[in-house]
């Protein structure tokens, strides 16, 4: 049977990587579609529905921005960024039913109510959400050389659950996680060949993450400065700091320039949103008023799925009570209203709101702030539930390894997740579902954990 099983994998893997490639593709659609037949008429909740109603109101008045009722005129806004909510406007464009839909989700009292034509677009998701898989494939494949760890980590991306979880959903997950696991593979890429493309490709893809995400231009930021010396330092020639910056600002700028440019004319700022940052940064800081046994309580209260019940039986009330999302008096809520109220009234205006929060509310309380950080690091950390809690630590345990062996190709990625990771922590609240952007990463390092160990114990080794 075994050598039946070998001969076999001998005649797929004799298949070019392009094979292989259209094949994660159509097994990832696949197993996308099931949630889509499953849950395609899901109602959307919470953070959707903001995003709804600004693609309904795109797609009836062509202005990005948002009404108080459905009759009345789209006011321009610039509370979120555009690159999701014109994706779902272009839909509603080309899908009659989907556009009805949408249009009553925005408005009604209960969305529940609403007749709901959505699986067709999500279809369309889950074919995006594919490229999570076939990204993860590339990663290693061009890691490891081996199409067996390549789909290795493909099926642990799959087992994890979460690209799928996305596919009935109306959030910007559905975008940023393919973009982000084409960026891990650019970085990588860029940093096996140095090739400019590369470097043009990671400035692309950073323009479309800020396009969805604003938090992602500190990432670009930071690779501008780590990409540019790192080059910089392998040809001992400082001309390469500034063409290496060239190559990654120039693609960035023609991505994100019509849209800061949009800005600059409607609202006289070149700021990416408006709002939306100080919304997140006092939701984060809230959870500064923490006390030193909530701090400790929260490093058992965050493990995956069993850590609530673990500090429940094991602490008083008061040591994890603020903790849960729900509670009334939690710090996620107490961000979400009576603290946000509470500076947004101190800072005197909503364009005044961020400077007040960084000035008077997160300076003056670093150390508690970089304290509170690491805790939400460790919260961030167990995506996926027991999935992370078994693949974090061996996907870590190889970036040692990567580290000692010098890998810059394993090392770019593996910075450009921990960096995000720490961001949202800092300004965030570092909820796990902002984790999900690691999962190909993690796939691939402990693919190819496994990969090695099997080598080692392989008689034939």
């Amino acid at each position: 049977m075994g050598s039946i099983l070998k001969e076999k994998w001998d005649r797929i893997d004799g298949w070019s990587v392009g094979s292989h490639l259209w094949l994660v593709i159509l097994v990832a659609f696949l197993i996308f579609s099931i949630q889509v037949w499953k849950h395609g008429e899901r109602t959307p909740i919470f953070d959707a529905v903001g995003y709804i109603q600004h693609a309904v109101g795109l797609d009836k008045d062509s202005t990005f921005g948002y009404a108080k009722k459905a009759d009345e005129v789209t006011e321009p806004a610039m509370f979120y960024a555009p690159l999701q909510m014109a994706v779902v406007a272009g839909a509603m464009s080309l899908d009659g039913d989907l556009a009805k839909s949408l249009r009553c989700v925005a408005w009604a009292e209960d969305p529940a109510t609403c007749d709901t034509s959505f699986r067709p677009f999500f279809f369309v998701q889950a074919l995006i959400l594919s490229l999570v898989p076939f990204f993860t494939w590339l990663i290693a494949w061009q890691l490891s050389g081996s199409k067996a760890v390549a789909w290795g980590a493909v099926v642990l991306v799959l087992l994890s659950g979460r690209p799928a979880y996305y596919t009935t959903l109306f959030l910007t997950e559905v975008y940023t996680l393919p973009l982000f696991a084409a960026l891990l593979f650019s970085l990588v890429a860029a940093a096996q060949s140095r090739f400019w493309l590369w470097f043009a490709a990671i400035g692309t893809l950073c323009g479309l993450l800020v396009l969805t995400k604003p938090a992602f231009a500190y990432l670009f930021y930071a690779l501008v400065i780590v990409l540019s010396y790192w080059q910089a330092a392998a040809h001992r020639n400082s001309r390469q700091l500034w063409t290496t910056a060239l190559f990654l600002t120039v693609p960035y700028l023609l991505i994100v320039g019509p849209w800061l440019a949009r800005n600059y004319f409607l609202f006289d700022t070149t700021s990416m949103t408006q709002g939306y940052a100080a919304w997140a940064l006092s939701q984060r800081l809230a959870y500064n008023m923490m006390t030193g046994l909530e701090l400790s309580v929260s490093l058992i209260y965050w493990l995956p799925d069993f850590g609530d019940k673990l500090a429940a039986a094991l602490y008083p009330p008061e040591a994890w009570q603020r903790l849960d999302l729900g509670a009334k008096d939690g710090f996620y809520l107490i961000g979400n209203y009576e603290y946000l109220q509470q500076t947004l009234a101190a800072a005197g205006s909503k364009a005044n709101h961020l400077n007040y929060l960084i000035n008077e509310e997160l300076l003056p309380n670093i150390g508690k702030h970089i304290a509170v950080t690491f805790a939400l690091v460790w919260r961030g950390l167990w995506v996926a539930k027991y999935w992370g809690l078994i693949a974090v630590p061996l996907a870590m345990a190889y970036g040692a390894v990567a580290v000692s062996r010098r890998r810059s190709d394993i090392l770019l990625p593996f910075f450009a997740c921990a960096f995000m990771l720490g961001l949202y922590a800092f300004v965030s609240i570092g909820l796990p579902r902002y984790s999900d952007l690691y999962i190909p990463l993690i796939s691939v390092l402990v693919a190819m954990l496994i990969g090695e160990w099997s080598r080692h114990k392989s008689p034939s080794a």
